[in-house]
């Protein structure tokens, strides 16, 4: 059976108002009247900071005026970038790339200085492999390929990534000719733009955060499908007080294995870079670990949450006896449940930021139910959050604003996502060891979000 809950939403700070639950039968269509009654509630989320919120509402075409300074403008805006620029035979639309990607960062705060461009002998993965390394790649901080047709050839883009991630350490992105038209060229330039910044290190946007010293982490699993190839675990975690700074890890292990018997040594090496940025540990950590069914939580709990203490023990022996708030919370897509909001006489989507977190979740479980991403087609699925391990003892709702707060800060995308962003970011970095580059990167390239 498929639940379909209708409710009623409301702020966190009012009285909640009671809703019909209905639950409609998947199989025979038949509607059942039930008489529980239950409440949503609404998650508020400040503004966003820092100096991507200037950039985000200039690439949105938000018509706000600037109020800041010409001096604070010449503070922020960051090192000339030299980008070098692999061309195909089109040289011309390479031209115009980069004359609208000046363009568009100039925009952004921050600017690039004239690229280097090399032209492939061929289209093949051994021509653009061969024009990388024929160009004086070790003096950049990003490579940019562009490559024609309107399909991404594999074979291609694996030996670029493989090329500069594990070769010679550097940033890339593959772009298409193809997708480079006149009507779209300005909106794709954007984009790229902001991968580009990611990549080298930039921090597009930021969300105010309560706490003066946390680490949220992102854990997820990449399977081959094909089962020839390992596992790979992905794990990122922020490093700075911000949460915009992201540091990675990935690590292999058995075939189709999901739960991660590495967990001890990330986390280690991740509260050791903290420490590097911070001079200090946090003294909270959320870790959201995504991919994980209902009948593997008690193994997680078991078993990756031992391994976090364990880590976090070990630390503590060597800096005064650490020991920080701990929540671990398994992020679940993959649910039945669908979540429905009446408006009139009408049923609806309900809006991003809508919780759940009573009278359809576990009795065994500290869980919820969270809506966070914007749906214009079909019924939007809510996500699962459980709480399997939890030592912050912060209210409920704190616990729901930070995992909402945290679907904001996915860099590829300008709106909210269906997870928290370090789950995805920690699905990127491990899809892209898994599927593309089939070994570990370079360490220079840890503290970057080189995988978007």
């Amino acid at each position: 059976f498929m639940c379909f809950v209708v409710i009623n939403i409301v702020a966190l700070n009012e009285t909640p108002v009671p809703y019909r639950r209905l639950l409609v039968s998947a199989l025979m269509g038949d509607l059942i009247d039930g008489t529980e009654v239950l409440s949503a509630k609404l998650v508020p989320i400040k503004r966003m900071a820092g100096r991507g919120q200037r950039a985000l509402q200039n690439l949105q075409k938000l018509k706000q005026k600037d109020d800041e300074s010409e001096e604070q403008k010449k503070e922020s805006a960051s090192e000339p970038i030299p980008i070098k620029a692999g061309a195909p035979k089109d040289s011309a639309k390479v031209d115009e790339f980069i004359k609208c990607l000046k363009a568009v960062t100039r925009m952004m705060g921050f600017t690039f200085a004239d690229p280097d461009k090399h032209v492939a002998r061929d289209e093949t993965p051994t021509g653009y492999v061969n024009a990388i390394k024929g160009s004086n790649a070790s003096q950049c901080q990003i490579i940019v390929c562009m490559t024609p047709g309107s399909s991404q050839r594999e074979d291609r883009y694996n030996a670029i990534k493989r090329l500069c991630y594990c070769e010679l350490g550097i940033a890339s992105q593959v772009v298409r000719s193809y997708t480079l038209t006149e009507a779209k060229m300005r909106s794709v330039c954007q984009k790229i733009a902001i991968q580009m910044s990611c990549k080298i290190g930039g921090q597009p946007w930021a969300l105010p955060i309560p706490f003066k010293s946390c680490m949220i982490v992102g854990i997820d699993v990449y399977h081959d499908p094909t089962q020839r190839g390992k596992s790979v675990v992905g794990m990122v975690a922020s490093v700075n007080q911000a949460v915009s700074q992201w540091y990675s890890r990935v690590y292999f292990q058995n075939t189709h294995e999901e739960i991660v018997n590495t967990l001890e040594s990330g986390i280690k090496a991740m509260l050791a870079k903290f420490y590097e940025v911070n001079k200090s540990l946090p003294q909270r950590i959320f870790v959201y670990r995504d991919g994980v069914s209902d009948g593997q939580l008690g193994t997680v709990k078991d078993y990756e949450v031992v391994q976090l203490l364990n880590a976090l023990q070990d630390f503590g022996a060597a800096y005064n006896n650490y020991v920080p708030q701990v929540s671990y919370i398994v992020v679940q897509k993959r649910i039945n449940a669908k979540l429905l909001m009446k408006r009139g006489a009408e049923l609806d989507n309900p809006p991003p930021g809508s919780v759940v977190d009573h009278s359809i979740t576990r009795n065994n479980y500290y869980d919820f139910y969270l809506i966070s991403q914007y749906v214009t087609q079909g019924t939007v699925t809510p996500t699962h959050y459980i709480v399997v391990h939890d030592t912050n003892a912060m209210p409920p709702d704190r616990m729901q604003k930070i995992a909402y707060k945290m679907t904001h800060l996915y860099y590829n995308w300008f709106g909210t996502i269906r997870v928290p962003a370090p789950c995805q970011y920690a699905h990127k970095a491990a899809n892209m060891v898994g599927q593309v580059i089939k070994k570990s990167p370079a360490e220079v390239l840890a503290d970057k979000l080189y995988f978007l």
